[in-house]
């Protein structure tokens, strides 16, 4: 449980920097 919250911050933090380049390596993983 605390492993998916941390993920969605981090995509959030990535999101904004890279856009969703994060999103697809965390969604392919």
């Amino acid at each position: 449980m605390q492993k998916e919250n941390k993920m969605s911050i981090q995509e959030i933090y990535y999101n904004q920097e890279t856009g969703y380049e994060y999103a697809f390596r965390q969604i392919v993983l």
